[in-house]
């Protein structure tokens, strides 16, 4: 397929298009798997997009996947091919709809649990750092708000007090705090784009 060809395709086209064709390619001696999962995304966020990442549903439909890019690749099953990776396109973004949803929920929790404190509060502002950033130090936080070392302890220390970090290394310098709720939610989503390597899923 040649590139005009498949510029004018919708996206969605386009980027099972480029993914099952890296994978026949299949450039590097290594690491053709982790790539070929971020073409996609990186399709998406080139257009403006959100991206999407596949590689949960890649992972849970091995076999089909698997036999799907053989398809293509021996013998010109375009159509199977493509209904596969547009199904993988639809359960990535009600999945991220889901981890979306479920932020939204925590930010409330938390909302709710420093309702007490005044609104400037540093503890407060960081609540919606944690949501992008789960794992902080006293150097991150700073830097995240442009926070003095002592607000940033105390915006801490207020969260670590509420429940919403907790500290993760149990010593007293080099500290980092964790925002438990959003990590679980983060590691109950499908793998991201880097897990395995090689060929495919592997």
């Amino acid at each position: 397929m040649d590139a005009d060809s498949l510029a004018a395709m919708a996206l969605p086209l386009r980027m099972a298009v480029a993914h099952v064709q890296f994978e026949a390619i299949h450039p590097f001696s290594d690491g053709n798997g982790r790539v070929g999962r971020l073409l996609p995304p990186l399709m998406m966020a080139a257009e403006g997009l959100p991206p999407l990442y596949l590689a949960g549903y890649l992972k849970a439909h091995q076999r089909e996947y698997y036999d799907g890019l053989a398809g293509v690749q021996l013998r010109g099953r375009w159509t199977d091919w493509l209904g596969f990776f547009l199904d993988g396109i639809v359960a990535a973004a009600a999945t991220e709809q889901a981890t979306a949803q479920s932020l939204l929920d925590i930010r409330r929790r938390w909302q709710e649990r420093a309702a007490h404190l005044r609104a400037d509060a540093t503890a407060r502002r960081l609540l919606d750092v944690l949501l992008g950033a789960p794992v902080q130090t006293v150097a991150s936080a700073r830097a995240a708000l442009g926070l003095s070392p002592q607000a940033a302890n105390t915006g801490i220390a207020a969260l670590l007090a509420l429940g919403i970090l907790r500290e993760a290394t149990g010593r007293r310098w080099g500290r980092s705090f964790r925002a438990y709720e959003v990590l679980a939610v983060l590691e109950g989503r499908a793998a991201g784009p880097d897990a395995g390597s090689g060929s495919g899923i592997r």
